[in-house]
Order: structure tokens, then sequence, then C-alpha cells
């Protein structure tokens, strides 16, 4: 089984909350953070996402009260989950989890991000605005449901002309792939550490072409690399505000996640049911600005651009 560990702090037993993490720091930062910050009153349980034995480690917590999830952070994890909601009577609020095979499938299921499709465009948009006219689109090759539409979505949108579509994995070291043409710029449509050897391969390479990144890199293995690789860096995201633009995303909307979880409690005790029926529409001021909940799960927050760019966040 995964290994558990159990975070009690004061308040009612009833209020109970498992983090869903893959070991990512940001998003055990924020919830450290806001216990030490906020004296949060609630019942804090840090599960590691197995998918082997996830649906084993949610019965036997379901079983000590634990019925509100934050977590996971991406679509091919939350795909693993979702058959699971109805069964053990759970609910989850994701700080990142956007694909449309996810999101709508449940009225468990709300995210603390905003959708792909605004996103997309959004991006497609600046890019133009800066003379980019063809781009190679590098993607990870282990989170289907999300890279897929964003594929579809960012196609839609941009104007130019998507040169190639290249796959890559976690463990690759060798990027050669990237060699093979000239375009305008790279987008990068992977998690943080991906996105960091990526760019740090191009300048090894002598490559002086722009990298962008969707808000799936601005993770806190990105943040392991030098300034000099992130200067090159531009990524695209929806936090704002000082705590926002120096933690990234998913420490941010983690510490989001955990603030509408106070609200639930707050206003609708361990009502979970009708606490998720009636979500839409809920507003709450976030670490870095407010947001509602709307109607189609996902979360909306005026703010959508660049969030690090040439080294400065």
């Amino acid at each position: 089984a995964a290994v558990i560990f159990l975070t009690i702090v004061s308040g009612p037993t009833s209020a109970k909350v498992i983090l869903l993490h893959d070991g990512d720091h940001g998003m055990i930062k924020a919830i450290r953070d806001a216990i030490e910050n906020r004296g949060s009153g609630l019942d804090i349980c840090l599960l590691r996402f197995d998918p082997t034995t996830i649906s084993e480690d949610l019965r036997v917590l379901r079983e000590e009260g634990y019925r509100l999830v934050i977590g996971p952070r991406f679509s091919s994890q939350a795909g693993v989950l979702l058959p699971l909601l109805e069964d053990l009577d759970i609910y989850v609020i994701s700080p990142t989890v956007t694909s449309s095979e996810i999101l709508g499938k449940s009225w468990r299921f709300v995210t603390m991000s905003v959708p792909d499709h605004v996103q997309t465009r959004i991006i497609a948009k600046q890019l133009s605005e800066r003379g980019i006219e063809s781009i190679f689109l590098v993607v990870n090759d282990d989170n289907d449901p999300y890279v897929n539409q964003y594929i579809s979505l960012f196609k839609l949108d941009f104007e130019g002309t998507v040169s190639a579509v290249i796959e890559v994995g976690r463990r690759d070291r060798s990027f050669e792939r990237l060699l093979e043409g000239s375009p305008d710029a790279y987008f990068l449509v992977t998690e943080g550490l991906t996105a960091g050897k990526i760019t740090a391969f191009l300048m090894e390479k002598g490559i002086d072409k722009p990298v962008f990144c969707c808000d799936f890199a601005d993770d806190s293995q990105l943040r392991l690399f030098s300034h000099e690789v992130l200067e090159r860096l531009t990524v695209f995201g929806s936090t704002a505000g000082e705590a926002g633009q120096i933690e990234g995303l998913y420490y941010t909307n983690t510490y989001n996640a955990l603030l509408l979880a106070e609200h639930i409690f707050e206003a609708f005790h361990n009502d979970l049911r009708r606490a998720f029926t009636e979500i839409a529409g809920v507003t709450v001021q976030g670490l870095d600005g407010t947001f509602t909940v709307l109607d189609s799960r996902y979360a909306w927050k005026e703010s959508f651009g660049p969030v690090t760019e040439g080294g400065q966040r």
C-alpha cells in the first residue's frame, strides 16, 4: 500500500481531508504553509498516489471518515480515481486537472484550474502577436487525457503552423528530434523537469529560438534549474499576486483548494453531497486573488498570461 502520513490539526473531527499527491514539493509545502499560517481547522492526511493501491488506500481512509480529496495533479491520475468516486462516496478538488475526459464526467470532481480552451486561445494569440509563425509542439507521453486535448485545442487556435508534434518521456536524456527542423519557437506541454531538460539541451546545441511552456511546467522541479535555463523560458499560467508568482501553479492551486475545502466545511459542515451539488457560483478569496467555481466544475480567475519570462516572475 502507499505510505500514509497523518497531519492532525485542531478542528472538528468531521472536517477530514486527504492530500493525494505524487511527491510534488509544491503541493506538500502548500498544505504545510496553510497549517502554519492559518491554523487550518482540518484533519489532513497525506496520501501518495499509487495506481496499484489507490482503491484500497481510499477505502481504508473512507472507513476513517475521510471523504474529501485535494489532488491529484495529473489527468492520467484522475482517470484512475474517477471510477472510485461513487463507489466510495468521495469528492475531489484537483489543483490542476483540466481534461474534458475528467471534468464533467462526475459532479463530485472540481478543479482549481481554468479550462484548457481558455488557455490555448490566449497562448496562441500571444504567440502570434510575438511574430511566431511556426512551432514544434513537444508533449509528455504519459498524460494522454490532458495532452491529447491540449494538442487538438492549440492546433485549432494557433494561426501559424505546427511543424511537428514530438512526444518525449520523463526519463529521456536525448532530444535529437528537436533538431530536425527550424521552427520559430518551441512550445512545451510537459511538466517542469522535462521542460528544463529540453531547454538545457537546446542551449547546449546553440539553439536560441524562444521556448514557451504551458502551466503544466510551472512546478517545483522547474525551479531546480539554473537561472540561465529559466531565462530562456516563458511559462504561461493563471497564478497572480506575490505568493502565486513566487511559488508557482501547484503550490498556489493546492493552497486555493484547501481554502475551498475550508469554505465547504464552514458552509455545509459534512454535507458534501449538498456542497458539491450547490458549488457552482461559490466564490473564495484565494492566495492569488478571487476565484469562482463554474457550473462546468472549472475555476475562473481573471489572470492568465506569462507568469515566468526571462527568468523573472
